[in-house]
């Protein structure tokens, strides 16, 4: 069939089987209407070979539609067929009780999931959950251009198109309304592409992640979360309060923060456990004030002074103190001249305790304080304290006590 425009305030209910559209317009939905099918792999919205164009998308772009809904179906792009679908579903310039929940895409030649605003317009205060985005040529969820609040909950993402992302949060591409607040949480991707990542965040503020799961498989991913600010100086916007909590991962790099310089990155497991976790990220540097940065973003846990204790530590000519920790015992009585470094400890004061005579020096990347030299543990009473605070090449003397 051609396109089909559902009227205001209406629902249209799909029966099962396939609804295959030619051309280039599939289903437009009015003010306040709603497209409900009878679930995936029952009701099916599927492009046939000659398609161009979006499969699903608002019908008034200008932003004087409030909302629409679409609900219970599957979207197939059928790109194998040689239909070119931009985006199987494309919400743009919407606003509240918009909802896209229970949905299916996938075999779209383009993006999966589109939702954007405008420079004159945002989009905002949209629900999406339990969408299932999967083998499309290019992002599996875009988020673009003033978006604000947007709601991700449950949602998957597999397969995106090479160099991609399964998602993509993007405030670069927009001067007056930057995106701020999108919450995106359960979410799952599933990436085969060395060059893509799981999440990528590009300018957009105020971003909260959380209990996400990034596997990779066979070649690989770049990374779990990659965090960019492209746009910096030109549109005044950054990826400033960025959250990050309950990140499981099958890439060695957790978290590539290349806007602050950062990048979490935990290695190869001994045990061969593809996961790694990383409770919680937000960037060790304030974004600032300047037109650069953007919105101004406050990252500090306030009133609390985190302390972990972390495993033990033989004490050797260079230790490697765990990054799951902030407090570690040193054993033995070994001179310790340099302790590896890391951006879990980048400008966190770290507490190295000791019962017996274990020496630190400064030969190697220890910088301990001129007037008082060596740290040595009296070897009796309480735990003698050393507290150090990595700057990304030396660990730099805090405080001392001998007890």
């Amino acid at each position: 069939t051609t396109g089909i425009t559902i009227p205001p305030s209406t629902t249209l209910h799909l029966g099962r089987g396939s609804l295959k559209f030619t051309g280039n317009s599939g289903i437009r939905l009015s003010e306040k209407s709603t497209l409900e099918g009878q679930g995936y792999g029952s009701s099916r919205i599927a492009a046939g070979p000659s398609f161009s164009g979006r499969l699903i998308e608002n019908a008034d772009t200008t932003g004087s539609q409030e909302s629409c809904r679409i609900l219970n179906l599957e979207i197939d792009g059928a790109r194998a067929s040689g239909a070119r679908v931009d985006a199987g579903l494309r919400i743009k310039r919407i606003f509240v009780m918009t909802t896209i929940r229970d949905v299916s895409v996938h075999d779209c030649s383009g993006i999966g999931v589109r939702i954007e605003g405008s420079d004159s317009n945002s989009v905002g205060q949209l629900v999406v959950e339990n969408v299932w985005v999967n083998n499309c040529g290019d992002f599996g969820f875009y988020i673009n251009a003033a978006a604000r609040n947007i709601w991700l909950n449950d949602c998957s993402s597999e397969r995106p198109g090479r160099n991609t992302a399964g998602l993509y949060i993007n405030g670069t591409t927009t001067k007056s309304g930057q995106n701020v607040g999108c919450r995106v949480s359960g979410f799952y991707t599933e990436i085969t592409d060395t060059m893509s990542v799981g999440i990528l965040v590009d300018g957009a503020a105020s971003v909260e992640i959380d209990n996400y799961t990034a596997v990779s498989r066979r070649p690989g991913m770049k990374a779990g979360v990659e965090v960019r600010n492209t746009a910096s100086g030109i549109h005044g916007f950054s990826p400033s309060n960025l959250t990050i909590r309950n990140l499981w991962s099958e890439s060695d790099t957790l978290v590539a923060d290349g806007a602050n310089g950062v990048t979490i990155t935990a290695g190869s497991d001994p045990k061969g456990n593809p996961y790694k976790g990383l409770a919680w990220y937000t960037s060790p540097k304030a974004s600032g004030t300047s037109p650069a940065n953007g919105y101004r973003g406050y990252g500090q846990i306030v009133g609390i002074q985190p302390g972990k204790l972390g495993p033990r530590i033989g004490s050797a000519r260079t230790i490697a103190p765990h990054p799951d920790g902030s407090v570690f015992i040193v054993t033995g009585s070994s001179t310790v001249s340099t302790i590896s470094g890391s951006d879990f400890f980048l400008w966190k004061v770290t507490y190295f305790i000791v019962s017996t005579a274990v020496r630190f020096d400064g030969a190697g990347n220890i910088r301990l304080n001129a007037a008082a030299g060596d740290f040595l543990g009296n070897g009796s009473g309480g735990y003698d304290i050393l507290a150090l605070m990595w700057d990304g090449s030396h660990w730099n003397e805090v405080s001392r006590s001998l007890n």
